[in-house]
């Protein structure tokens, strides 16, 4: 089981599509980096002038700011998060499906039982779409780290920062910005590779490979349409229900539906495996 495990992983994160999706990741979070620390830069400069005169807070130019999870500045930033739940599913989701048409699935189980095949692989699947967003997420806030000072949030700027009251953590935000932005990477993690592993479930029940990895993003538009749209049109309420919303530190989340969606596709997950069980024990 162990060697079948570190097999798998192997496979999910040295395939060249956990590649090009990194380089993806990567290339929009460095790209938002870069944009915010190009703006900032000559935003305080312009403002040094009058620092003898007036008040200016420069606490709004820094990592936790202007990093991935918090920053609304830049179109790299948007687009990193529209297109998140895809570069999640490209490196590996993809892959049982694969092998099941070519054959390669009926020569692995003849060696080892089912239960220990989907296990390794929903392992693997899982690894492969965390790596692949919190990487950039991360390499974006180290980037930002290295020129901007760490100035701690201002609760009295929370209009500037979006994180309010109500907001899910935000006491740490203005008091522990770091353990803030550790459990916003967090959930960042689990959501991408839950999400990877279950959308390679999925693949039990739909073998078309293009289908596969877009059918699930489109139910996840859906969601955020309806959120949006009927919930604000008919009850003048929204609740935040996708990830392109709720993995982003502004925003109405609630940390018990986030960890409901978890529990969700985590229990998809583990009961499209225990059926595998079931049929290997017939």
């Amino acid at each position: 089981m162990r060697s079948l495990i570190v097999m798998e992983i192997k496979k999910a994160l040295g395939n060249k599509w956990f590649l090009i999706a990194l380089v993806i990741g990567l290339g929009l979070a460095v790209h938002s980096a870069v944009g915010n620390g190009t703006y900032f830069n000559s935003v305080i400069y312009d403002n040094l002038s009058f620092m003898q005169d007036a008040y200016i807070s420069l606490s709004l130019a820094s990592p936790f700011n202007l990093s991935l999870i918090a920053d609304f500045n830049q179109p790299t930033t948007d687009l990193f998060f529209l297109v998140l739940p895809l570069l999640a599913v490209i490196p590996y989701s993809w892959s049982l499906a694969s092998e099941e048409k070519s054959g390669y699935f009926q020569q692995v189980v003849t060696r080892c039982s089912r239960r220990h095949y989907f296990t390794a692989k929903s392992i693997a699947t899982f690894l492969s779409g965390a790596l692949v967003i919190t990487i950039p997420v991360i390499v974006n806030f180290i980037i930002l780290a290295c020129v901007f000072p760490f100035y701690v949030p201002d609760v009295m700027e929370s209009i500037y920062h979006g994180v309010f009251l109500e907001s899910i953590w935000s006491d740490l935000y203005y008091t522990m910005p770091f353990a803030y932005f550790a459990l916003y990477w967090t959930v960042v993690f689990v959501f991408s590779g839950l999400w990877a592993a279950f959308v390679s479930a999925v693949s039990h029940f739909l073998k078309n490979r293009v289908a596969l990895l877009i059918v699930p993003y489109l139910l996840l538009q859906g969601l955020y349409y309806l959120d949006y749209s009927v919930f604000v049109s008919l009850f003048d309420a929204h609740v935040d229900i996708t990830p392109f919303v709720y993995l982003r530190s502004a925003g109405d989340a609630n940390i018990l539906l986030i960890i409901g969606e978890f529990l969700i596709l985590f229990c998809f997950v583990l009961s499209v495996v225990k059926a595998k069980r079931t049929e290997d024990l017939v």
